[in-house]
């Protein structure tokens, strides 16, 4: 969908029952559900583009607080001052922000009800709510949850397990439960493994992290974490794979696996998540749903659909779009140079070296202290549902076979738009290497 498309809003929203006062016309809303990375992001982009819509972002809570870098808390590397924000940031684009929880949505009257009873009517509705945490499917959880937290949403729990692992004793075991695929960032528990494990060997190196992971092996750039385990953490990270764990016991602090029971000084249990409840309800009456997927590419998130049990049928008759990206670094515009990638690099890339076409590289400066970088901006791979595509679908086609589809139909991938990026003098082709080496 075109932003435009999207902005091309009907009737005008107002609070449930209110009147246009002297016959101005008010503005369309654009309601926005959840105040991450992903809302957060949403709202602003909408108040940009279109400064005569009515943005009106809602969350449960009153300050942003990071998840991604929450590890780093764990670890003894950032406190929660350093990943806590708020929003005024985003007022400044003229982005109502209000408190509240979302409990239902009428899709009739574009009605979003919330949790004391209050009521926002809209005429663009984005759910952005994150997960749903399955406790139940763990046995025991529940009784548990005052000593056996998960800690995979930022805040009080965080600040808690940060407590629990510097009252352990030095020589007991961190035990880290990673669940069955797929779940909220999938890197995650092996990064807490890692900074948990950096804090063991300052503090108390005769402690052990263990990780029982529910998957058949690492879901998530796995060489790289098996690396810094043997290389950085031997002795003190113990990687199991297949290890599911069905039970906890929050009195004696054990867990049960398929194979055995396994006790632990602190257990740090993620359970199995899911879609949070409110976009399940929504998807249910019709609305169109934007969501997120942890997936090396755009294709693969139509075979991970899969994966999770949807029908191919319904992927291929309710899948608009999918899209990946990634961050590539900004060559730093003050010391910015021409200069000529070596012939092993266009090698790298799958590319005839270019005689007409200009690179560049920073020299590093003051200003990028050095780096020759200065921010980052995206690379996208957007691939379109076609008609072709959906037949593959339905025949459950591997992602190989409809990437290469999409790509005769016009689709640039990952690498396409970073060297059309480094073509245009904003990265490098080294840049463009690291980010998509694992790609074809």
């Amino acid at each position: 969908m075109r932003r435009r498309d999207f902005l091309k809003l009907g009737a005008a929203a107002w609070l449930a029952g209110c009147a246009s006062p002297g016959g101005v016309k008010p503005k369309a809303r654009v309601l926005v559900i959840g105040a991450g990375f992903g809302g957060a992001t949403a709202a602003k982009y909408v108040a940009m583009w279109e400064p005569g819509v009515q943005v009106v972002l809602v969350d449960r809570g009153r300050e942003f607080i990071s998840c991604p870098i929450s590890n780093l808390v764990l670890g003894g590397n950032r406190s929660m001052r350093d990943i806590t924000h708020s929003y005024d940031g985003l007022r400044k684009y003229g982005i109502d922000v209000l408190n509240g929880e979302a409990v239902a949505i009428d899709s009739a009257k574009k009605l979003v009800t919330f949790g004391r009873g209050s009521q926002l009517v809209y005429d663009r509705l984005v759910l952005s709510p994150g997960v749903d945490f399955l406790f139940s499917e763990v046995e025991g959880y529940e009784a548990a949850a005052d000593r056996v937290l998960h800690a995979w949403k930022a805040g009080p729990q965080t600040v808690e397990l940060r407590r629990q692992l510097e009252a352990m004793p030095d020589g007991g075991v961190y035990l880290l439960s990673v669940p069955v695929a797929p779940y909220r960032c999938p890197p995650g528990p092996y990064e807490r493994a890692c900074q948990v494990a950096h804090y063991f060997k300052q503090t108390k190196p005769r402690s052990k992290v263990l990780l029982l992971d529910a998957n058949p092996d690492v879901t998530s750039k796995g060489p790289l974490f098996k690396r810094a385990w043997d290389d950085l953490y031997k002795g003190i990270i113990e990687y199991r794979p297949n290890a599911k764990v069905l039970a906890v016991d929050g009195r004696a602090m054990t867990v049960r696996t398929e194979f055995d029971t396994v006790k632990g000084d602190v257990l740090n249990v993620v359970p199995p998540q899911r879609a949070a409840d409110i976009a399940v309800k929504a998807a249910l009456t019709g609305h169109q749903v934007l969501s997120t997927l942890h997936t090396n590419d755009a294709a693969g998130a139509i075979t991970r659909l899969d994966d999770m049990g949807i029908e191919p049928f319904l992927i291929a008759s309710s899948v608009l779009m999918t899209c990946a990206q990634r961050l590539v670094r900004r060559v730093c515009m003050n010391c910015r140079e021409e200069f000529l990638p070596d012939a092993e690099m266009f090698e790298k890339l799958g590319l005839e070296p270019k005689k007409d076409a200009v690179f560049y590289r920073g020299s590093g400066c003051d200003r990028c202290k050095g780096r020759g970088y200065l921010g980052r901006t995206a690379i996208i791979e957007a691939l379109p549902v076609s008609e072709p595509i959906r037949r593959l679908i339905i025949k459950r086609a591997s992602a190989a076979v409809i990437k290469n589809q999409a790509v005769t139909e016009g689709m640039k991938t990952l690498r396409m738009a970073g060297v059309d990026k480094a073509i245009e003098g904003v990265t490098t082709l080294e840049e463009v290497w690291r980010v998509t080496a694992e790609d074809r």
